[in-house]
């Protein structure tokens, strides 16, 4: 069960993870619980139910952390999706990919999309663990 209420406050450290992997979703739960136990924790499999909730959400999340290879609607078209919407666009949610591939042309497409950061998904949970701490780190958290 995510540890974030329905719908968040714009004072609470709230993270929106968008990653269709459950079994990555035990891992973050797991590593968070560790480095920053006091951040809710928001996980949604897809960019089309992602933006419904940020379109629907009475505030906002401190931090969005989404995979590039989602459903529905990929991390790119989600990212573009949030700068078309001017509410999304004016509330500057710090946000990053963690994604599997991160290739030149993933972080090109990226820097365009005005992306705070191109992570890859480590292997090994000490590895995933210093990645999280880094994300957590250039968003300013």
């Amino acid at each position: 069960m995510d540890r974030a209420a329905p719908n968040i406050g714009n004072n609470e450290k709230c993270i929106l993870i968008v990653d269709e992997d459950r079994d990555d979703w035990d891992t973050f739960r797991e590593i968070f619980g560790i480095i920053r136990p006091s951040l809710l924790l928001k996980f949604i499999p897809n960019g089309k139910d992602a933006l419904h909730y940020l379109v629907t959400a009475k505030g906002y999340p401190a931090l969005i952390i989404s995979d590039i290879h989602i459903p529905c609607m990929n991390g790119f078209e989600f990212r573009r999706a949030l700068l078309n919407n001017q509410r999304l666009r004016n509330a500057a949610i710090p946000f990053v990919f963690l994604t599997l591939a991160s290739s030149m042309i993933n972080k090109v497409v990226s820097r365009q999309l005005q992306v705070t950061g191109v992570f890859e998904k480590a292997s090994s949970f000490s590895r995933f663990r210093m990645v999280l701490e880094g994300i957590l780190a250039s968003s300013g958290m």
